[in-house]
């Protein structure tokens, strides 16, 4: 009996975090994103239906999985690929939660609630309550555009790092091998110039 009700709390607690609040982050981060500043103009409130967010998360950790895992072999893949795995009985709660839930809900949380406290300090620091409630509804959008630039500028680095390195390679390095190295030689010629 015992054994079974840890199962059921170990089901319960992963159902409730993989499938019950990642969803609903997820979605939310979506709708502030995208559905919010196309959907709702900028002079009425909107309305949050948390019923339709976790639809939506849902959608989107289903789609994030498969690309995850047929995406090419990184850390989130090979812990997912190991939870999965481990299956319901031999489910080890503690890895789940700091290897799986805590990174993920950290990550959402970070991108929800940063900028909504940068535009909710706007009005302290000397701005207008119209400009901070216009921040307010455009800065997720914004956030996005920052970080898909600073990614793509990370990613561009990268690459003129990797195309300097070999154009080095091709203009200054004869080779990648020695060729006419003959190691006596070179020991018999370095005790000559001691003596």
């Amino acid at each position: 009996m015992k054994e079974w009700s840890m199962i059921m709390i170990k089901c319960i607690y992963f159902a409730l975090t993989v499938f019950g609040l990642i969803p609903v982050l997820f979605g939310l981060l979506y709708e502030m994103i995208l559905l919010l500043p196309i959907r709702v103009p900028l002079h009425h409130t909107p309305v949050h239906l948390l019923w339709q967010d976790w639809g939506l998360g849902v959608l989107f950790v289903k789609i994030l999985y498969a690309g995850t895992l047929t995406g090419p072999d990184w850390h989130f893949k090979r812990v997912l690929e190991q939870v999965f795995q481990a299956g319901v009985m031999q489910m080890d709660v503690w890895f789940v939660t700091t290897k799986l839930v805590l990174p993920v809900v950290v990550t959402q949380l970070h991108l929800l609630c940063i900028p909504y406290t940068l535009c909710s300090a706007l009005p302290y620091l000397g701005f207008s309550d119209d400009f901070s409630h216009v921040c307010h509804r455009r800065i997720y959008p914004g956030t996005v555009v920052v970080l898909l630039g600073v990614l793509l500028l990370k990613l561009q680095l990268k690459q003129f790092k990797r195309l300097y390195i070999k154009i080095k390679n091709e203009k200054y390095l004869i080779g990648t091998r020695l060729v006419n190295f003959d190691a006596e030689q070179v020991r018999t010629a370095f005790t000559q110039t001691e003596t």
